[in-house]
């Protein structure tokens, strides 16, 4: 089940996928979402509790107008780790690119 929380004027979704344990934030690649990482999430639950972002542009996050800097989608998950309590937190992402 999604949640969502605001970052300034973005409403982000994310998932919790349950677990105990130190933190895991899962951050998905180009046209990806949360739930791309089911299958990891369900390998990882057992040592971790693990969250997946529906970074802004993707899934059920908001679609602002305008371009989306690295800073943006930094300042998104830093946002998601300090208000879920997730610190310390291991973060883990994929990319298509760069």
């Amino acid at each position: 089940m999604y949640r969502y929380l605001h970052v300034g004027s973005v409403r982000l979704a994310w998932k919790d996928f349950g677990g105990e344990g130190p933190a895991v934030l899962l951050l998905h690649g180009l046209f990806g979402r949360a739930t791309t990482w089911e299958g990891t999430a369900a390998w990882l639950r057992p040592h971790f509790r693990v969250v997946g972002l529906d970074q802004r542009g993707h899934g059920l996050s908001d679609k602002p107008d305008g371009a989306y800097s690295r800073d943006d989608y930094v300042d998104d998950a830093v946002a998601v780790i300090e208000a879920l309590r997730l610190q310390p937190a291991i973060v883990i992402g994929h990319s298509m690119g760069r």
